[in-house]
């Protein structure tokens, strides 16, 4: 009988030592899976981290670059508004001038714009009442219409089936058109 628990001490001692062994396998492999699992963890964080990187990246630089055009949308809208406020004011010295200038003034235009040797003008009220009766032009007929126009100043020359708008408004846009760049170098420089 001793001999039977003699084996049954060793099988009992072998199978503490076999689960003893399992368990430090165990406790090996958990450990490894635990080093792996954080290993996984530290390198999802670190891809996290960069995506959320480069994105604010992306994200700063859209802000700075939507700054940039925003600012320069004002600076230009600024330089518009100046360039509007100068030709405005041109135009308020236009229909500022004394009446002896205008009528010189119209006179040359009436030269310059017309191709016969008469024609019908129009004038703003003002003009006519100051001296739309006394408009002449070295050999051209000049005839005043009845109708007085609603511009600021200046007038349209009409001879046969020819109509020449030289109003001021018209006269300045087309001097805005083409004079627009060289006025922005001076204001702007």
């Amino acid at each position: 009988m001793e001999s039977v628990s003699k084996i049954l001490d060793a099988i009992s001692a072998e199978s503490r030592a076999a689960a003893d062994r399992i368990l430090e396998n165990g406790r090996n492999n958990a450990a490894e899976m635990r080093k792996l699992s954080d290993r996984e963890a530290q390198l999802a964080e670190e891809r996290i981290i960069a995506e959320a990187e480069k994105t604010a990246g992306e994200i700063r630089q859209r802000s700075i670059s939507q700054a940039g055009i925003e600012s320069r949308n004002i600076r230009l809208k600024a330089k518009r508004e100046a360039l509007t406020q100068a030709f405005d004011k041109a135009g308020e010295r236009l229909a500022g001038l004394a009446a002896d200038q205008k009528k010189e003034l119209y006179q040359r235009l009436i030269l310059k714009y017309s191709s016969s040797r008469e024609v019908n003008i129009q004038l703003n009220e003002a003009d006519k009442k100051a001296f739309g009766s006394r408009m002449k032009a070295d050999g051209i007929k000049v005839r005043v219409d009845d109708e007085a126009g609603s511009f600021s100043g200046g007038l349209i020359i009409r001879e046969k089936d020819i109509e020449t708008n030289c109003t001021f408004e018209v006269i300045l846009e087309a001097a805005r058109k083409e004079m627009e760049t060289e006025i922005a170098a001076v204001l702007f420089s």
